[in-house]
């Protein structure tokens, strides 16, 4: 797998809200981040997936790109979003948002709920992971990018940010449990019991569990982390601009 990781280039945009006014990187890399998306989903889905809404303004995303031929492709992305954005634009915290039409959520309402309430009165980080996407035809730079890249990413992105906690949606037909619990997520509890799945309506009712990471990474994730720290450090990152860094 070596064999790709000089092919490879991470992206992260901080907010194009913010920084499309003061830096063109943002204008150039965000409509990329959308078709991958948009691309990614409808392999999966019936035209009529939405995979994007207005919280895509505000999130950071990071996106992996694929050198060819002098070209950027892109093939992963995923995006957070921090609690204390949403606050900033009147936003509700993206879980809260999909429980309020999304059936048979209740418990997972009061859980969430909880631990927006306690993290706002006790000072603490929460964030949310989601739109993770795929899109490549390459079957080994699949695998790679889903066992080995997509973790070193989230673990030295919630490091630098000081992430305390972190919610995540997972796909039940993608069997990809074992990973995330590999990586020390767990399955939300209410009352000593996990969750049940749940239905994503506007992904066509799609199966899906709700996991939660206290960011006490597994060794297994702070290992990948360290081996592909180069990838992190090398990133391009979009953010506002100062002053004085638009007139240099």
């Amino acid at each position: 797998m070596e064999k790709y990781i000089d092919k490879l280039q991470v992206v992260v945009l901080n907010s194009f809200y913010d920084s499309v006014f003061s830096n063109n990187l943002s204008k150039q890399f965000y409509p990329d981040i959308l078709e991958l998306k948009l691309r990614g989903y409808l392999k999966q889905y019936p035209y009529g997936a939405m995979p994007i809404d207005e919280y895509d303004h505000i999130a950071n995303h990071i996106t992996v790109y694929y050198k060819e031929k002098n070209q950027l492709i892109p093939v992963m992305g995923n995006k957070t979003i921090d609690l204390s954005k949403c606050r900033i634009h009147n936003k509700l915290f993206p879980l809260q948002q999909i429980f309020k039409s999304t059936k048979d959520t209740s418990k997972h309402q009061i859980a969430v709920n909880n631990l927006v309430t306690y993290c706002e009165d006790h000072n603490k980080t929460l964030s949310y992971e989601s739109s993770f996407t795929i899109n490549t035809e390459n079957k080994e730079l699949t695998s790679f990018l889903i066992k080995d890249i997509l973790v070193s990413l989230l673990v030295n992105y919630h490091n630098d940010n000081n992430t305390d906690n972190l919610y995540s949606l997972s796909v039940t037909r993608h069997r990809i449990d074992k990973l995330f619990e590999s990586w020390g997520y767990r399955l939300v509890t209410w009352q000593n019991e996990s969750l049940l799945p749940f239905n994503l309506d506007f992904l066509f009712n799609e199966e899906v569990k709700l996991y939660q990471h206290d960011c006490n990474w597994s060794q297994e994730s702070l290992c990948k982390a360290d081996k592909y720290q180069d990838l992190w450090a090398n990133r391009i990152s979009i953010a506002p601009l100062l002053e004085n860094e638009k007139a240099a």
